[in-house]
């Protein structure tokens, strides 16, 4: 009798201690689903915060020009003065800054107008590859039929700016460019013994193909042949994707002096020159005038990649809700100086870039 109360007893106890166990996992799996929950509300309630705040740094940019020109510069207000907005439970931040201050990856596109200036067709296939008249007569690396056309020059101009500047060896800028032409190109077929097809990516380890297509984001660089995480950091800051392939100019009033490169690139000048023309900068900016007065009477600089305004601006939002973070980013288009919504919301990014 008494063995049998010890079992009764014993088995109480298991029945009693699983009980136990089963009550505390479900305990703290309603305190995760709970958790889960609330973040999940929090994160949607951020993104709804994040558009508020991108509507509201678009009017605040649209508040910041100049009236009377223009002229898009750094010491106006969308640029001078970060945007902030607080909120119940929260914080909304942001900054603005000039998108056209470096040099677009999409205007290396085959179909894109090199003589276009700030606007155009945003998506190839109005045009066609350009075709080199002499194409037939010439040897080399390069298939007949192409050429490298201005941008692709100049593209080249940039990357050796960077090669020197980095003291990176190793590489060319030739081996640099063509590859990024190669991505973007609607055809498979390699650009001279540099370029890089298919045909390579897919022979990787993970294997993969070339878009076919304009960049989405700069940091697609990496993928791309030849650049390795020291070449894109050197050149991140100086690279910049557009949708517009057709956008080939950089506004030189909002060049940082860090980013004197690009300015050397697409002129021509020496580093030391572009440098000291961005330290001059006037208070309102440069317009072709001025800009021209700087540089004296040296003929020699090219000023076709040159201008003073800009039409898109890349906004950072970052939203703090009740212990949830949210980041994104907006690249907007201004599509005219009047009305109460001047930009156009061109595409979104969310995370860190």
């Amino acid at each position: 009798m008494q063995r049998q109360s010890g079992v009764t007893l014993l088995i109480v106890l298991v029945v009693v201690a699983l009980a136990t166990l089963v009550a505390a996992q479900l305990i703290e799996h309603t305190t995760y689903s709970e958790r889960r929950t609330t973040l999940m509300l929090s994160r949607d309630q951020a993104y709804q915060l994040a558009l508020g705040g991108e509507a509201l740094a678009s009017l605040w940019l649209s508040k910041g020009f100049d009236k009377e020109s223009d002229t898009v510069h750094l010491n106006q207000p969308w640029a001078t003065t970060p945007f902030q907005f607080p909120i119940e439970g929260g914080m909304i931040n942001g900054t603005v800054i000039d998108a056209q201050s470096c040099f677009n990856l999409n205007s290396l596109h085959p179909e894109a107008d090199e003589n276009q200036s700030s606007g155009g067709t945003p998506a190839p296939g109005s045009g066609g590859p350009r075709v080199d008249p002499n194409a037939g007569t010439r040897t080399g690396g390069q298939p007949p039929g192409l050429k490298k056309d201005k941008d692709h020059l100049l593209f080249e101009q940039l990357i050796n700016e960077v090669l020197k500047q980095s003291e990176i060896s190793g590489v060319t800028p030739e081996s640099l460019s063509a590859p990024v032409i190669d991505w973007i190109d609607n055809d498979i077929q390699p650009l001279g013994i540099d370029g890089a097809e298919d045909m390579l990516y897919t022979g990787f380890e993970v294997p993969y193909r070339t878009a076919n297509s304009p960049f989405a984001s700069a940091s697609e660089l990496r993928v791309v042949k030849g650049y390795s995480a020291k070449i894109y950091r050197a050149m991140k800051d100086l690279v910049c994707v557009l949708p517009d392939i057709n956008v080939n100019k950089i506004n030189v009033n909002t060049v940082l002096p860090e980013n004197a490169a690009v300015l050397a690139a697409v002129t021509g000048m020496s580093l030391s020159n572009a440098q000291e023309i961005l330290g001059n900068i006037p208070e309102e900016g440069y317009d072709m005038s001025s800009f021209k007065q700087q540089l004296g009477n040296d003929n020699r600089i090219d000023t076709s990649r040159i201008d003073f305004t800009s039409q898109h601006f890349l906004i950072s939002i970052e939203v703090d809700f009740k212990g949830a973070k949210f980041r994104m980013k907006s690249l907007v288009k201004r599509e005219s100086s009047q009305g109460d919504a001047p930009f156009r919301v061109v595409t979104r990014y969310f995370g860190e870039f």
